[in-house]
């Protein structure tokens, strides 16, 4: 199966739709090189539309898959966070969101997990 890769397009539409937005974003992956070969990715397209973007990889008990987002309330979210999870949609599909109490109140963590296989 060939690994994930955002296409020159898909980049230019998260740099498009991120600029002019202030935003602080966390991204992460689990200890798989192909999560971390995609998140780097991602975190090049985020911090190309100037937002402040940080790559962590992460040690994880359970397995991640996809994409996913987590904010510290999904109830009152981070002002950027709607512009991201569109700007992401868009380019990779539907991204799920969770709320995390432990996150500061504008950090909008990004998960990149393992690439999903198909059975």
């Amino acid at each position: 199966m060939a690994p994930r890769a955002l296409s020159a397009a898909q980049r230019e539409n998260i740099v498009a739709q991120l600029s002019g937005v202030r935003g602080h974003a966390l991204i992460t992956y689990p200890m798989d090189q192909e999560a971390e070969a995609f998140a780097r990715q991602i975190h090049e397209a985020i911090a190309a539309a100037g937002w402040t973007a940080f790559l962590k990889g992460a040690a994880s008990f359970e397995p991640i898959v996809g994409i996913s987002m987590r904010v510290r309330s999904v109830e009152t979210p981070p002002p950027a966070m709607g512009a991201c999870r569109t700007a992401l949609g868009a380019a990779l599909g539907p991204v799920p969101i969770r709320s995390d109490p432990n996150l500061v109140p504008d950090a909008i963590e990004i998960i990149v997990g393992s690439k999903a296989t198909d059975h």
